[in-house]
């Protein structure tokens, strides 16, 4: 189960986003659909959101969600098999739709042997990263664990697109103090971001929550939408900034 905060968002991704910061002037201008129609399915519904905002057909909005999953299957799979180099994955909805790979081999260019019998293959780019998935999980529980030590509020996420950890804490000087003291060493992998203030508590939230007109559908994800970690959440319903803390 997640815990939801608002004001910023760390590490969680519904199944459904929009990245609406990065589309251009059509998806920018177009009317938002209609609310649900009684008995629609939600699926449906978040297909009529996303189909109006990027321009397309049902029928290719529907196809996307599909590949959405494999990509998530894709991901957990590497995970489990490729561990030692792989640095993570996330997908671009715009200008077109990708599905990113990082490795940090930079020979391991063909992973055609886990796309097959998918409708992957054609929009998969495979790219190089400095450090693991599981190396910068490591070095994200080190930093966590010193510095929740020292009784100081800290959140976290990994920027998989950056290949970094990021920190957000609002009592900076505090932090910068008990690192001058070596009370908290962090690994270069590490970035210190301060924000005005931490996450409220609001809800728990999991995969299947009955919400006012759908169902959520959470897939853990460590990719930012958009810079400084902020990435924009889409349920069926509504459009909300939200966070998880690490």
């Amino acid at each position: 189960m997640l815990h939801v905060y608002s004001r910023h968002i760390w590490t969680i991704l519904l199944v459904f986003v929009i990245l609406l910061t990065s589309m251009g002037a059509t998806a920018q201008n177009s009317q938002p659909p209609s609310d649900p129609t009684q008995g629609e399915d939600p699926a449906t519904y978040d297909a009529r959101v996303y189909a109006a905002q990027l321009g397309m057909s049902i029928e290719d909005t529907m196809h996307r969600f599909e590949l959405q999953h494999v990509a998530g299957e894709l991901e957990a799979e590497l995970r489990s098999k490729e561990a030692a180099t792989f640095a993570g994955l996330w997908l671009e909805h715009t200008p077109t739709f990708k599905v990113v790979v990082q490795f940090t081999d930079a020979t391991k260019r063909d992973i055609s042997p886990y796309l097959q019998n998918t409708d992957l293959s054609a929009s998969v780019e495979v790219r190089t990263a400095n450090v693991s998935l599981t190396d910068l999980e490591k070095a994200q529980a080190a930093a966590l664990s010193a510095i929740t030590s020292t009784g100081i509020p800290v959140e976290s996420g990994i920027n998989v697109r950056e290949n970094w950890v990021e920190l957000y804490v609002a009592e900076r000087a505090r932090l910068d103090n008990a690192m001058q003291k070596g009370k908290v060493q962090l690994s270069p992998n590490v970035k210190v971001i301060t924000v005005p203030s931490m996450g409220e508590y609001q809800a728990d939230i999991y995969g299947g929550l009955t919400l006012s007109t759908c169902t959520s559908g959470v897939l853990q994800s460590r990719t930012p939408a958009v810079p400084k970690a902020l990435q924009r959440l889409v349920t069926a319903r509504t459009l909300r900034v939200t966070m998880a803390q690490a």
